[in-house]
C-alpha cells in the first residue's frame, strides 16, 4: 500500500505569514490613512487595529456570512441577477 497525499482543504481561508491577506490589506489601508491624518506612532497602533477589525471581516466574508446577507438584504439581485435569481421569499439553505 503505498502513501496516499491530501490537498489542503479548499475551504480554508488564504494565509501569508500566518496572517490573513484582506486582514493584511485592511490593515494597511487603514493604517496609511490614521498615518497621513495623525502620524506615526498612532499610524503604527493604527495598523494593529485596522487588522484587528480587518481579519474580522474577512473571516465572515470568507465564511459565506457576510456575503449571505448581502445577497438577501440589498438590492444587488436586481442589479445584477435580474429574473435569474430567486426571490427572498423562496430562501433556500446555502
Amino acid at each position: 500500500m503505498h502513501r496516499v497525499t491530501l490537498n489542503r482543504a479548499l475551504n480554508q481561508e488564504p494565509k501569508i505569514y500566518g496572517l490573513s491577506y484582506l486582514g493584511t490589506i485592511g490593515a494597511g489601508i487603514i493604517g496609511c490613512l490614521i498615518w497621513m491624518r495623525f502620524g506615526m506612532v498612532i499610524g503604527i497602533i493604527g495598523v494593529a487595529i485596522g487588522y484587528v477589525i480587518s481579519a474580522y471581516v474577512a473571516k465572515g466574508w470568507h465564511s459565506g456570512l457576510l456575503q449571505r446577507y448581502l445577497y438577501w438584504h440589498l438590492p444587488f439581485k436586481v442589479m445584477f441577477g435580474g429574473k435569474y435569481l430567486p426571490q427572498s421569499h423562496h430562501r433556500c439553505l446555502l
